[in-house]
């Protein structure tokens, strides 16, 4: 029986079918290409490499110098961006100190196992991790012109030994060095004692060199800028091993400071969070921005968010400018939720010149923590400059302390929802102390004493168009 017409029709169409469908993608294939005239691949990436340092001479033994292999292998992985040069465990003796590349990486086997016993700088789009870096007398780490975008994770710095720059760790310029960076994270990592001793009297009023870290911005070097800088999650002062008082700092665990001259540009952008520091002889924290020359101030803004933050004035003896947090006339500061324990001075001080716009809110300041300071009946909290917020704060003084809260020449700023408490028995204390200050509001506080007499407001000077109240006070 013949076939039938429909199912001739079918199979003839189903022949066709794959003929049509590969005319269709030639003509599009064709298409694609005529409408990407010009077109060029883009070049594979080269390959990254890791380049272990053993196998270009270095000992990791802790005798022999490993200053040239260990730059031979940074040379060989610069050759190859992104690429990781790798020191196994081990102590590498590096004297002449280790200058890294931009767009390497040196990573260790873990900072208590590795130990970059000597000086490093860096440059741009760098990783560091797993190390211990440097040695005594020296800087730990330096950073050289324009870094950026670099990151320091689980490293312990070791060194200093005091005179200019002899910090632990040195940002910045200093001494007419003309060194910007920005975009810079240290994660995770421990800050040694600098192992120099400051003695006030020897070293002229102290000096920079006897931080832990010290972040400059030295006009004399033509305005560089320190920006985007931050360490988080980090322990500031740890042990150095000396023996003794070996936490802390013989003078600041960071100081950030804008130097005086004609050049400047002001650092901005500071993060200090989620970090511990330990009570050091000076200052935890100090923000300065000093272009005495200029008379502009255009440091900030920096944050302090959730750091321990455990003194300063530690032990007997003179200790000048002991502050656990100091505010040298910076902008647009905000403290937050952070735990600060007393200094010698004052614990939170706007201490020369006037800071503007500061945000301090949601702190626990506890003056009653046995931390080794010998409180000196200074004011806990000093607030100087214009249109600052002092807010949900619990702040807890001890019975040596002496206002709990200080307005020095002070405008516009807001003072409210804070808990004041102190453990003193006996006089008549003053809570807070305004002097000089004008246009201030200061309302639903509670103050209170363990004295007699009930806490009070003490004006002084051409204070003037202050409003205080409503607040609670409460005594006995």
């Amino acid at each position: 029986m013949a076939p039938c017409r429909s199912s001739f029709a079918a199979r003839r169409h189903a022949h066709a079918r794959p003929l049509v469908a590969t005319l269709a993608a030639a003509l599009l294939t064709a298409a694609a290409l005529a409408g990407l005239a010009g077109y060029r691949p883009a070049p594979a990436r080269a390959a990254t490499l890791v380049v272990n340092v053993h196998k270009y001479g270095a000992t990791g033994d802790g005798r022999h110098d490993d200053s040239a292999a260990l730059q031979r292998a940074i040379a060989r992985a610069a050759t190859h961006p992104g690429s990781t040069v790798y020191l196994p465990a081990g102590t590498y003796s590096c004297p002449a100190g280790v200058r890294l590349s931009s767009g390497v990486k040196l990573l260790g086997a873990s900072s208590a196992t590795t130990w970059l016993e000597g000086h490093l700088s860096f440059g741009s789009h760098c990783r560091i991790g797993d190390l211990k870096i440097g040695t005594a007398g020296t800087n730990a780490l330096t950073n050289r012109s324009g870094a950026s975008y670099t990151t320091f994770t689980k490293c312990r710095f070791r060194g200093g030994g005091g005179g200019t720059g002899g910090a632990v760790i040195v940002l910045g310029s200093c001494s007419g060095s003309s060194r910007s960076l920005s975009h810079v994270t240290f994660s995770h990592c421990q800050v040694e004692r600098n192992l120099g001793v400051e003695s006030w009297s020897a070293n002229g009023g102290g000096g920079f060199g006897y931080n832990d870290i010290s972040v400059y911005e030295d006009p004399s070097a033509g305005g560089s800028q320190v920006s985007y800088l931050a360490f988080v999650a980090c322990h500031i002062g740890v042990s150095n091993g000396a023996g003794g008082h070996d936490t802390g700092s013989p003078r600041a665990g960071i100081e950030v400071w804008t130097g005086t001259g004609k050049v400047v540009k002001g650092w901005h952008h500071i993060t200090i969070s989620g970090c511990t520091f330990e009570a050091t002889d000076r200052f935890c924290i100090d923000l300065a921005d000093w272009p005495s020359t200029s008379g502009t101030h255009l440091a900030g803004p920096a944050l302090i968010q959730g750091n321990v933050i455990k003194g300063a004035g530690y032990g007997s003896g003179d200790h000048p400018w002991s502050y656990s947090i100091c505010l040298e006339a910076p902008r647009n500061v905000r403290i937050a939720h952070n735990t600060i324990y007393a200094a010698a001075d004052s614990t939170v001080c706007g201490s020369y010149g006037p800071a503007s716009h500061t945000v301090i809110v949601y702190n626990h300041i506890d003056l009653t923590v046995d931390n080794g300071v010998q409180q000196t009946g200074d004011e806990t909290v000093v607030l100087k400059g214009q249109d600052s917020v002092f807010e949900h704060n619990v702040v807890r003084g001890g019975t040596g302390c002496g206002a709990l809260l200080y307005l020095k020449k002070t405008t516009g700023d807001r003072v409210s929802g804070n808990r004041f408490s102190d453990a003193r028995s006996s006089g008549n204390p003053a809570m807070v102390k305004l002097q000089d200050a004008c246009r201030n509001v200061i309302v639903d506080n509670v103050f209170s004493t363990a004295a007699a007499s009930a806490p009070r407001l003490l004006v002084l000077g051409s204070s003037a168009g202050n409003t205080l109240r409503p607040n609670t006070f409460r005594h006995g």
